[in-house]
């Protein structure tokens, strides 16, 4: 008969305890802690497997990493960092160099290694096993991708090391899930495996000295004498390789997307690359979740401190005007000046105001050029999307959070913008993205399509309009997640805002104020875009989508998006249908893109004040419908949504003055 949990929680309490007494006196690696470490192992091990649904294994898996792996991989971080600082304290007496610390180090460096051999051999068999105790089908293609499990693997016991059952797992249990709920926590404890086993990895690579690489915590580079001390050589080390973490968070990753945890990881690791923006997109995919992983908000906190404090307003003019040019240099450049426009609206101050103003028409410009010259990946463009997406959303829920006692948002100084100015400007960029996208699709639909084009839409894909249908296609499904919050004129409440004004200013639902330029020149954009593709790519010649794309996939959770990405196949037990884009052309692929874009535009000519409408089976700005052609009878005109509840002249789209303001 088994322990009770109870039982069993208050032994594993004092084992603990116990173990971390023997931890201040003795190695990591010592017998008795070895003894006592395995022991606490199998008590967490048996509240994970055996008594599952116990209130005592709450945070059970949370344990067994902290207690029994992470605590010693600590430890021998802390040894090993103390060795090396010895050593650089020691006095170098020529000719009779101390040779303790280093022989010391290499040895406590060796068995570290090992430690992390073995704790990967442990987790591996662990997500095994409890993948199969649950029953958790789903999870199959992650550990298949992850090389844990192959496409034909059916068996249902634990891999043991020589016959034996090494980790002294429980005897073998199944579990169903009794409900949706439970099924999901389930799936969460196994993504917090795989990011056990990603760090793991990480520490593996870390902290292995060997083909060339670096030492850790050194810097890279430097020169080295041969092993003979004759001629110098390459002062270029091996650069480190965190493939296998990187897999194993996005696998986690995949399997809760809801789960920041993984996203947090992969920043982690974007930092080691010295790639501030990629840090930058997975701080917010961290954040921007049902489950945020708060650490990341102040490792994002300190990534975009440091990035003001290294930041000089003409550092490009440091660039030598040979290479100023190039591709590579130009999207590096663009990188850090989006990271710093994030860092200039997280410090928030007042005097920034108007250089971050200036920035965002800035990167709007690059953008288009970056865009049109083919050079920004399809990865990128929808990065930059989703990182201004994150950004309001964040902004957005720290001022909800502010109006709540005892709120732990940051305080902001007297010389701090208001809130909801920060809030405008970050709308006014993210909607100045979107136009980029479209002003590029704009004039590339306007180019003559091939001569067989009629018979095959593909050929009209253009290359640089092409890269941009993923980003337009998450920018549709914001649209319509944030579609009420988009017709209270956000641009106009940061205006009203930043001139002192009171934010509750009487407004009338669905009305667009003139002084939203952005705003109008985005809707004007979108319904000439919309025209130009439903011309090129009619609706009714196109493929319907039936499975999830990769965007799709990727941007499952992002809050900014509420359900709009999380699609699952519709089509059934229907075998002709596809069932996932490695089954479909490529090009074809594209085409099912432009579909679900023009048929998010037709979700929005449907809600209520909606700026778009169809006439004539074209997209048209409601009140300037005169411009596609004649219509009998005049809808309700787009000016009384552009019009203030005070009595101001309605506006008319079609003509704008030199200096931006619309007559």
């Amino acid at each position: 008969m088994s322990e009770q949990p109870s039982a069993i929680a208050r032994d594993a309490k004092q084992i603990h305890a116990s173990l971390k007494e023997l931890l201040k006196t003795k190695e990591p690696f010592d017998r008795e802690i070895d003894f006592q470490r395995k022991n606490l192992r199998r008590r967490h091990l048996s509240l994970l497997l055996v008594h599952p649904y116990a209130k005592e294994s709450e945070n059970a898996e949370t344990h067994l990493w902290m207690q029994t792996s992470y605590a010693f991989i600590s430890d021998y971080k802390q040894r090993l960092g103390r060795i090396d600082r010895a050593v650089q304290r020691q006095p170098q007496q020529s000719g009779n160099p101390s040779r303790h610390g280093p022989v010391e180090h290499r040895k406590l460096l060796q068995r570290f290694r090992q430690f992390l051999a073995e704790e990967d051999k442990f987790w591996t068999q662990f997500v095994v096993r409890y993948h199969r105790s649950f029953s958790l089908d789903e999870a199959h293609p992650v550990l298949v991708t992850l090389g844990i499990l192959s496409d034909t693997d059916t068996t249902d016991e634990v891999p043991r090391a020589n016959g034996r059952n090494h980790f002294q797992f429980p005897a073998s249990t199944s579990f169903t899930p009794p409900t949706p709920a439970d099924r999901e926590s389930r799936l969460t404890i196994l993504s917090k495996a795989l990011v056990c086993l990603g760090d793991i990895a990480r520490y593996r690579e870390q902290y292995n000295e060997g083909g060339g690489r670096s030492k850790i915590g050194s810097e890279e580079g430097g020169r080295k004498r041969n092993k003979k001390g004759g001629a110098f050589t390459s002062d270029i080390p091996r650069p480190r390789n965190y493939e296998r973490a990187r897999i194993c968070y996005e696998q986690a990753k995949f399997l809760t997307p809801h789960d920041g945890n993984p996203s947090h990881q992969l920043a982690i690791l974007a930092t080691y690359e010295k790639d501030s923006f990629a840090s930058l997109v997975h701080y917010y995919r961290s954040l921007c979740v049902k489950h945020p992983y708060e650490t990341a908000s102040d490792n994002m906190d300190n990534l975009l401190s440091k990035t003001l404090d290294h930041w000089r307003p003409n550092e490009k003019d440091d660039i030598p005007s040979d290479i100023a040019h190039v591709p590579k240099v130009l999207i590096e450049e663009f990188k850090k000046r989006i990271v710093v426009l994030h860092a200039l609206w997280w410090l928030g101050h007042e005097s920034n105001d108007q250089l971050t103003v200036k920035e965002v028409d800035n990167i709007f410009n690059q953008f288009y050029n970056l865009i049109s010259e083919r050079h920004l990946s399809v990865e990128f463009i929808a990065q930059l999307i989703t990182l201004a997406q994150g950004a309001l959303w964040k902004v957005r829920m720290l001022q909800d959070a502010s109006s709540v006692p005892n709120s732990k948002s940051k305080s902001r100084s007297e010389s701090s913008l208001p809130s909801t100015v920060i809030e405008a400007r970050i709308y006014t960029h993210l909607l100045s993205l979107y136009r980029a996208i479209l002003e590029v699709g704009i004039d590339k639909l306007k180019e003559p399509p091939p001569m067989d084009s009629e018979t095959d839409l593909a050929q009209r894909l253009i290359a640089e309009f092409r890269r941009t249908l993923p980003a337009l296609r998450i920018a549709g499904k914001w649209l319509r997640a944030n579609y009420k919050y988009v017709m209270g004129d956000p641009e106009a409440q940061g205006v009203l805002n930043r001139k002192g004004k009171s934010r509750d200013v009487v407004k009338s639902p669905g009305i667009i104020s003139p002084s939203s330029t952005e705003t109008i020149d985005f809707w004007s954009k979108y319904a000439e875009f919309l025209r130009a593709l439903s011309r090129a790519f009619p609706a009714e010649r196109l493929p319907d989508l039936s499975f999830p794309l990769l965007e799709d996939i990727e941007m499952r959770g992002f809050r900014p998006l509420k359900t709009y990405m999380d699609r699952q196949r519709d089509c059934g037990s229907d075998d002709s249908v596809p069932q996932k884009e490695s089954e479909v052309h490529p090009n074809d692929v594209q085409l099912m893109r432009i579909k679900d874009i023009l048929n998010d535009a037709k979700a929005l000519v449907k809600m209520e004040n909606s700026p778009l409408a169809i006439y004539g089976n074209q997209f048209v700005l409601r009140g300037v419908e005169s411009q596609v052609q004649p219509i009998p009878s005049v809808p309700p005109s787009f000016n009384s949504l552009l019009a203030l509840s005070q009595n101001v002249p309605p506006i008319d789209l079609r003509r704008r003055c030199d200096d931006g303001a619309y007559i």
